[in-house]
């Protein structure tokens, strides 16, 4: 054992994680690389009260051990001594919790492989594509799952195992379709979520990570979504959105309790949940009546594909939030059973957009940023302007600022992309570009009274984009560029 651990502390001594001249900044990551080693501290205590293992329990003391010499090291400048042990013990733990990942990990493959048998059997007779699809989905799962496990990585592995049995579960619930009572089906779904819900935020109540908080708001949503689905007599559509909100919850509760996932990785699974609610929402927006579901199924399924591609860029910032204004724009699609009037939806979105600024405005995390309040004053605007709409009976326009402001509070839950020294230019050269397009567009002279108002809309977000830019907010100027294109790009519809 000694030996082991001796192996482990040379080597750290030898490839130290940081570098150790770069002063402020490489404090900062000291202090979150502690972070990172007391929480998987954590995890690894929890599983040992669990799953007791007298080798990993020596493991887990020795790194308590060594931890605690770190912070007496730190105290006193040995930084890079401090940073050794801290790595040595980041390693033990890791070898401790693979340890004691093995028995529950094994409970899930038995789990997972019945299941693969039900459903095997259930769906062969449903004729249903979508439950053979996740069939497949959840056996490529069990199949990355087995290789984590050959190459002892049991916490992977079981994240793959857990995939794979919610996929296999959607797929049974897919392929018995009706022969249950949907009523009931859907009481099931919601005290399912309801309890994860329960321990989502209790854990995101202590791990304060900002990708955790954002799922969680999103989870939220799609909850008040689906009550509202279910009001509407929606009760397919509601089913779709209470599995995509507890697939949500799950990602909140392995974010807090430490499992590392890639930023691809977890883009990745985002967009596959956003393809499966895409698919729900189709069919419904495909048989209402009116054009507004169309409309919110086409915009959502753009920055589908607009995040498919920033994925495969790598710029996963910018994947996030297009994700995340597309869930909020399908899961808000008014169905067609609901009969609603467009006008009576566009004030109850108008207040639904009131209480996220509230919100937000409330919560530290997302309101203390310049970003954020940048962001959320440009929200605030677009109320106004929706506001101002409503009341001269403009609704068509109306909806569009209130998509502007969804798109605004989306954008505050994201750092800022941008970067000044290379996008001012560009900047400034779209807004120039979107000047010359609406000029353009106005000297038509038999040019609609809708498409008219669409690119007085258009214009007022030049304006707003041009003090943008004077003020140096250069990601609202994109957004405000951004918005001007979609209203010019809807005046040609």
């Amino acid at each position: 054992m000694k030996k082991i651990i001796l192996h482990i502390f040379l080597l750290s001594l030898l490839y130290p994680t940081f570098a150790l001249t770069q002063g402020g900044q490489n404090t900062d990551n000291e202090n979150g690389r502690i972070r990172q080693v007391y929480e998987q501290l954590n995890v690894a205590k929890d599983l040992l009260n669990a799953f007791p293992d007298r080798r990993a329990e020596e493991w887990i003391k020795q790194a308590e051990q060594l931890l605690g010499e770190a912070s007496t090291l730190l105290a006193g400048r040995h930084r890079s001594l401090a940073m050794a042990k801290i790595n040595t013990a980041n390693a033990l733990l890791q070898q401790a919790i693979n340890e004691l990942s093995i028995t529950p990990l094994e409970r899930l493959q038995d789990q997972v492989e019945e299941l693969i048998r039900r459903a095997e059997q259930t769906v062969a007779g449903s004729g249903s594509k979508e439950a053979e699809r996740l069939i497949k989905n959840a056996k490529e799962n069990c199949g990355q799952g087995m290789s984590a496990f050959k190459n002892n990585n049991y916490r992977k592995s079981m994240e793959h195992y857990r995939v794979a049995k919610f996929l296999l579960e959607k797929a049974l619930n897919i392929a018995q379709g009706p022969q249950g009572d949907i009523n009931e089906r859907i009481e099931i779904e919601k005290n399912r979520f309801e309890e994860l819900l329960n321990r989502a935020e209790k854990a995101a109540a202590t791990c304060q990570k900002q990708n955790a908080q954002r799922l969680l708001q999103q989870a939220r949503q799609q909850y008040q979504n689906t009550r509202e689905a279910v009001n509407r007599g929606d009760f397919k559509f509601a089913l779709s959105l209470y599995y995509n909100a507890t697939r949500l919850l799950l990602r909140v509760i392995d974010i807090c309790e430490g499992r590392f996932v890639s930023d691809q990785d977890q883009m990745t699974e985002e967009l596959e949940m956003l393809g499966e609610l895409l698919a729900a929402a189709r069919e419904q927006a495909s048989t209402a009546q009116g054009q507004r579901n169309v409309m919110l199924f086409n915009r959502a399924n753009r920055l589908y594909h607009e995040a498919e591609e920033s994925i495969r860029q790598g710029k996963y910032v910018v994947a996030r939030r297009q994700i995340d204004l597309a869930r909020n724009l399908t899961s808000r699609m008014p169905m067609a059973g609901g009969r609603i009037d467009i006008r009576d939806r566009a004030y109850q979105e108008l207040e639904r957009l009131k209480t996220d600024i509230e919100r937000f405005s409330g919560e530290n995390q997302f309101g203390a940023t310049p970003h954020a309040k940048a962001m959320l004053q440009a929200a605030e605007h677009s109320v106004k302007d929706a506001e101002r709409y409503l009341e001269s009976g403009r609704t068509g326009i109306a909806l569009q600022a209130i998509l502007a402001g969804n798109r605004f509070v989306s954008a505050l839950q994201a750092p800022s992309p941008i970067d000044p020294a290379t996008n001012l230019e560009k900047l400034s050269a779209d807004l120039d570009r979107l000047k010359s397009e609406i000029e353009s567009l106005q000297n038509d002279e038999q040019l609609a009274p809708e498409a008219k108002e669409l690119l007085e809309a258009a214009e007022q977000m030049v304006s707003r984009a041009q003090q943008s830019l004077d003020d140096n907010e250069l990601e609202l100027a994109g957004e405000y560029i951004k918005l001007g294109f979609n209203l010019v790009q809807k005046s040609k519809e």
